[in-house]
């Protein structure tokens, strides 16, 4: 039903296995290419104003920036933007 989280499981649980047979290269290319779909994801569901999803989105999107790390501060303001619209404290 998600293809975006699917394929973004998927990269991050190859990390539990041996990389050393992994192109990593074409791995973090493939992370980072996810990551912009979730930016991407995220903006949209916030235009749509839910902002449950957005801030799912946003995050996701941080946490794989994190694996390089990258410190996103795109999507780290749009999750504190969602985050305020839903009254989630923790996240803000």
């Amino acid at each position: 039903p998600n293809p975006l989280d699917e394929a973004y499981h998927s990269y991050m649980k190859v990390f539990d296995f041996d990389t050393k047979k992994i192109d990593m290269e074409d791995l973090d290319m493939r992370l980072k290419v996810t990551a912009t779909q979730f930016l991407n994801m995220g903006v949209k569901e916030y235009n749509k104003k839910t902002f449950n999803k957005a801030l799912v989105y946003f995050e996701n999107s941080i946490n794989i920036n994190k694996h390089f790390n990258i410190v996103d501060t795109l999507a780290i303001y749009n999750a504190a933007l969602s985050a305020e619209n839903i009254e989630d404290n923790e996240n803000m």
